[in-house]
């Protein structure tokens, strides 16, 4: 028979005492002995990150560690997490905002892990906090959300979490910084020099053109369908360069002559 040892710890700042058997692991203490149930059992082998506790202010597999091994050292488990008015912590409300959870049965062990990956300052960029969390599987897939949830819990938002060189897609550029754009390198959508379907023309700036470089749908001197001609403003048509359906000059047809004006004529051309 196995003699039982004394042990002292401190779980979630509350002292307790318990006569435990050597080969008691933390995790089994906190579930059976204190109901502590917040902390999962998944694969009871340290493989899942479903049962990670802080010992000391630092995450373990609680599955793995013998519970007199903390005897004299604080643990922390998913129950002491919440705010001293009970609230969520801020990682869990940003889980639940960035829906990081489905079946749920992870996400204690995820939190645990997030805070530490936070604390330690591993959580610089979207590249190490999947390294810093890689030990936390998550079987519902909910990856991109976990994530999210640790980027906004840490401080960065969604466009400096992005890659700085880069775009979502592709390398070079980017669609919310200047200088890239969201289909390809060097332009962008929402700023002057890009364009969203080209490189060096927008759609909304002098210059550039929804369709091509060079001329725009709603200046003077670009055209929706050609460069050189508009089809809202005198000196361009609407189907070929030089005239207009509407305005003294333009015929709707041909160049030179306009439907409904003097000086033009519906079927042929008149100066």
């Amino acid at each position: 028979m196995t003699s039982e040892v004394a042990t002292e710890l401190t779980v979630n700042g509350e002292a307790v005492r318990l006569d435990l058997d050597p080969r008691e692991s933390l995790l089994d203490v906190l579930r059976e002995r204190l109901g502590l149930t917040g902390s999962k059992k998944g694969c009871d082998h340290g493989q899942c990150g479903a049962c990670t506790v802080h010992l000391d202010g630092r995450r373990v597999v609680s599955c793995l560690l013998p519970a007199v091994q903390a005897n004299h050292r604080s643990v922390r488990t998913i129950e002491g997490v919440s705010g001293a008015d009970g609230g969520l912590h801020p990682l869990q409300q940003a889980f639940v905002d960035h829906d990081a959870l489905q079946c749920g049965y992870c996400t204690p062990g995820q939190v645990m892990s997030g805070l530490a990956c936070i604390a330690e300052g591993n959580a610089g960029d979207d590249d190490e906090i999947r390294e810093h969390m890689s030990g936390n599987l998550c079987r519902c897939g909910a990856y991109t959300g976990i994530l999210a949830a640790i980027r906004a819990a840490a401080g960065r938002s969604d466009e400096t979490a992005a890659k700085p060189e880069g775009m979502t897609g592709e390398p070079g550029g980017r669609a919310d910084e200047p200088g890239g754009r969201a289909d390809e390198p060097g332009g962008r959508a929402d700023e002057p020099g890009g364009r969203a379907d080209e490189p060096g023309g927008r759609a909304d700036e002098p210059g550039g053109r929804a369709d091509e470089p060079g001329g725009r749908a709603d200046e003077p001197g670009g055209r929706a369908d050609e460069p050189g001609g508009r089809a809202d403003e005198p000196g361009g048509r609407a189907d070929e360069p030089g005239g207009r359906a509407d305005e003294p000059g333009g015929r709707a047809g041909e160049p030179g002559g306009r439907a409904g004006e003097p000086g033009g004529a519906c079927g042929r051309r008149e100066g």
